[in-house]
């Protein structure tokens, strides 16, 4: 070996302070891709007011709202957005996270063809 070229001894208590330091890096790092993910995921719920005086809260993740939109004229979605889009049409109005008025958009769109009278007969 020529010189410049000497490996450096660590101790043991060396190498476990460099490690800890490296497994507290990774954790945060994890911790913040969890919190991101949550923060993602989750949304401030959608308050539904009926006629009766009732509330109705939905939750979903962070687009679902979109999601029902796109999902207001097919017949092949799942129970839970059929029901969720019922009540959004059963409801007078709603309390969306920052304002919005996406509910109002899901009151006036047309259901799936076979609930329209103005649907095509296929027979």
């Amino acid at each position: 070996m020529g010189e410049g070229l000497v490996a450096e001894a660590r101790t043991p208590c060396q190498e476990g302070a460099g490690s800890q330091i490296g497994k507290q890096r990774m954790m945060k790092s994890v911790e913040r891709r969890v919190e991101a993910l949550e923060a993602r995921l989750s949304s401030a719920p959608v308050i539904l007011h009926f006629a009766d005086g009732s509330t109705q809260e939905l939750r979903g993740p962070r687009y679902f709202l979109l999601d029902l939109i796109n999902a207001a004229g097919r017949t092949d979605i799942s129970a839970s957005q059929a029901a969720q889009l019922e009540a959004v049409r059963r409801s007078l109005f709603a309390e969306e996270p920052g304002g919005g008025h996406l509910t109002e958009v899901i009151r006036i769109l047309p259901g799936p063809a076979e609930e329209r009278s103005d649907a095509p007969d296929r027979c």
